[in-house]
C-alpha cells in the first residue's frame, strides 16, 4: 500500500511526457554549406501520414544574395525524404532543389542534428526530379528545431520549481515513513 502512496506522490511531482502532435513544423537553424553559403526557413511535417508540407525555405550564397527559395515538394518527398523544389510544374528538368534525409523528424520533437545523410543543394535531372544534375554544395552544419524560438534568448533556470518538488516528495516520504511507524 505504501509503494502505491509513493508512486502516487511522484507521479504528482514528476514531468509527464507526451508524443508529439500530428504534425509539427521545424526552423531551419545555423545551416551552412560547403561554400559558405547558408539557408533558413521552415517546413511541417505530418507523423501520421509521414509527409512534409508548407515548405517556405531560402538558401543564400556566401554573400548574403538569395540563391533560390523552395517553396514546394517532388513528387518523391516524403517518409525521411525531404526532396525542395523552387516551384512546381510539368517538366522540372533545371529547377533547383535541395534533397535532404531527416530521419528525427519521424521520430521526436525539440532539436536535432541535421548534418548527416543526403543534404545537398543541385537541380533536377529530368521532367520528374527523379534524376539529379551535380552536386552544387552539401551542408555542414545546422539543426533543424520545433522550437521557433531558438537561439534567440537563453533561457532561464527557475531553481526553485525543481526544489519545491523535491521538497514535496520528501515531505511525502517522511509521512509515508512516519505512518509506519505508528
Amino acid at each position: 500500500m505504501n509503494s502505491v502512496r509513493l508512486l502516487a506522490a511522484a507521479a504528482l511531482v514528476l514531468p509527464v511526457w507526451t508524443a508529439p502532435a500530428d504534425a509539427l513544423t521545424w526552423h531551419l537553424r545555423e545551416w551552412v554549406f560547403d561554400d559558405g553559403g547558408t539557408a533558413e526557413g521552415l517546413f511541417d511535417y505530418d507523423f501520421t501520414s509521414r509527409q512534409f508540407s508548407n515548405v517556405d525555405v531560402t538558401t543564400f550564397s556566401d554573400t548574403g544574395s538569395v540563391n533560390r527559395v523552395y517553396t514546394a515538394m517532388t513528387p518523391r518527398s516524403g517518409a525521411s525524404l525531404l526532396y525542395m523544389i523552387e516551384e512546381p510544374a510539368a517538366d522540372l528538368t533545371g529547377t533547383g532543389t535541395m534533397w535532404s534525409q531527416l530521419w528525427g523528424v519521424m521520430y521526436a520533437e525539440g532539436t536535432i542534428d541535421a548534418v548527416g545523410g543526403l543534404k545537398y543543394e543541385t537541380t533536377c535531372g529530368n521532367a520528374a526530379c527523379s534524376v539529379i544534375g551535380p552536386i552544387e554544395r552539401t551542408l555542414v552544419s545546422g539543426v533543424i528545431t520545433t522550437d521557433p524560438d531558438y537561439g534567440t534568448a537563453v533561457p532561464e533556470i527557475d531553481a526553485s520549481a525543481g526544489l519545491g518538488a523535491l521538497a514535496a516528495l520528501g515531505g511525502m516520504l517522511a509521512f509515508l515513513r512516519g505512518r509506519r511507524r505508528v
